[in-house]
């Protein structure tokens, strides 16, 4: 035991009470009790980088910044948390954290979300808003699923059988309705259509996206080739001696956390950036495409959805504007709505 210790000078019991301390501290910095750790272990998980922690919010882009006001609620501890798609802007590893926290968090959540595996691990109920009604599920979502289509099935089967039902009185009715021997019947008949409780079936949205990409221009084997490149910003490297081919018909996904140049990479590519070492090329005939992760940034406000599109259009595919943008759901209304609504 530390206090029955009499060798208050020697090397070993220095180090003793130095590892204590460091114990504590420790236990200090873990402890609910303790705002400036609570602080630091949620920017932690939800992906900044100790050395940012202390750089002014305005020197962040959007996404980091709607990252400091989840945290900013999270440390509220709240009885009730109200998310709306929290992880729209989290990679995979802040991802992982935020459910991780949530799967252990006290109080009620309620949540949008249209990642299906985040609502599995993080939800055990699933209320269900379709065409103004409201249904409550106790289960996930993936159980959800499989239960809105059981139900959906025991409806249809209990509306057909009603209506065969129906059918059968309505004839009944229609051919004894002027016999007097039969009189009573058809009253009884009438009567009981009545009162009875009819089933509807209720409308299910089926719309979906009906999406369909031209043929491509053909191109090289080799689409992008990267050969010993590097970059960074001022004297922060970014990456370096960077080999990488992409070939023809590849589904490549850039990973990795936050700041460590998948964005970069792609801003490389399509050439708006110039690397501070080595080369990007694009193969044979390769035309690019690209969606930036602030693409809305780069939209004119001003304009309709219909004249973003009509202004990039070119040639036939100016009639069928129309058409494209209501395979992606787009409602007439919308079409004359302008981004700045």
């Amino acid at each position: 035991m530390l206090t029955e210790r009499t060798d208050y000078e020697s090397k070993e019991y220095q180090k003793l009470i130095v590892k204590f301390n460091d114990l504590n501290d420790r236990i200090h910095y873990m402890s609910d009790d303790n705002p400036e750790g609570a602080t630091e272990r949620t920017l932690i998980g939800l992906g900044f980088r100790r050395e940012e922690l202390e750089r002014l919010t305005g020197t962040f882009s959007q996404g980091w910044n709607m990252r400091i006001e989840l945290a900013k609620i999270l440390l509220k501890k709240p009885d009730l948390l109200l998310l709306d798609e929290p992880t729209n802007h989290l990679d995979i590893e802040s991802i992982g954290w935020l459910e991780d926290y949530l799967g252990t968090y006290s109080g009620s959540l309620v949540l949008i979300s249209h990642d299906r595996r985040f609502l599995d691990n993080v939800t055990n109920r699933t209320v269900e808003l379709m065409l103004g009604k409201a249904y409550d599920y106790k289960v996930p979502y993936s159980r959800y699923l499989e239960l809105r289509e059981e139900r959906a099935e025991q409806q249809r089967a209990a509306f057909e059988n009603q209506q065969k039902m129906i059918e059968k009185s309505e004839e009944f009715i229609e051919r004894f309705r002027y016999k007097a021997t039969k009189s009573n019947q058809v009253q009884s008949r009438i009567k009981q259509l009545e009162k009875i409780d009819r089933i509807e079936i209720e409308p299910e949205d089926h719309s979906s996206l009906t999406v369909k990409f031209p043929p491509a221009p053909r191109s090289g084997q080799v689409v992008v080739k990267c050969g010993e490149l590097k970059m960074q910003y001022d004297k922060k490297v970014i990456f370096d001696k960077v080999n990488l081919t992409i070939e023809k018909g590849d589904k490549v996904a850039f990973v990795g956390r936050n700041g460590e140049g998948k964005t970069t990479m792609m801003r490389l590519i399509i050439n708006e950036l110039e690397p501070k070492g080595g080369t990007v090329v694009l193969g044979h005939n390769v035309s690019l495409g690209y969606y930036a992760q602030n693409q809305e940034d780069l939209l004119d406000k001003n304009d309709t959805v219909f004249e973003t599109l009509d202004r990039i259009a070119v040639g036939e595919i100016r009639t069928k504007l129309r058409d494209i943008l209501g395979a992606f759901l787009s409602k007439e209304r919308m079409l004359i709505r302008r981004w700045r609504y």
